[in-house]
């Protein structure tokens, strides 16, 4: 099964694969973090020879990095805004009917691609 990252990025669901770090909440900016950093100079050196989306420059825009060589998912951070959404603006009907899949994603393409800030983000 293969999941739309971008239009021209997708990445297949392995199902016999998950991140080995547990997801941590950052209180001063509402980030969520999955990764093996805990200071900026840890992202920075984790990051580097990765491929994805990266946000060394503080863009804004979300974090997907992967393995160079398995292209499979190592890290993500991901900025929660403070935007509630409403019915009105959201589209949920095809994802509440999605089936769950648990596993990693891995790239069809081993490329680098910029994810740009998020307009709404809505969590179950």
């Amino acid at each position: 099964m293969f999941v739309k990252i971008l239009d021209a990025i997708q990445a297949e669901i392995v199902e016999s694969e998950q991140l080995q770090f547990l997801p941590r909440w950052a209180l001063r900016g509402g980030d969520l973090l999955v990764g093996p950093y805990h200071s900026a100079e840890e992202h920075e050196h984790h990051a580097l020879p990765t491929l994805g989306s990266k946000d060394l420059l503080g863009s804004g825009g979300d974090e997907l990095l992967f393995d160079r060589q398995t292209q499979i998912l190592q890290s993500c951070w991901l900025h929660m805004l403070e935007v509630n959404p409403t019915a009105s603006n959201l589209q949920l009907m095809p994802w509440l009917r999605a089936k769950q899949k648990k596993g990693l994603l891995r790239l069809a393409t081993p490329q680098n691609f910029s994810l740009e800030v998020t307009d709404i983000r809505w969590m179950d």
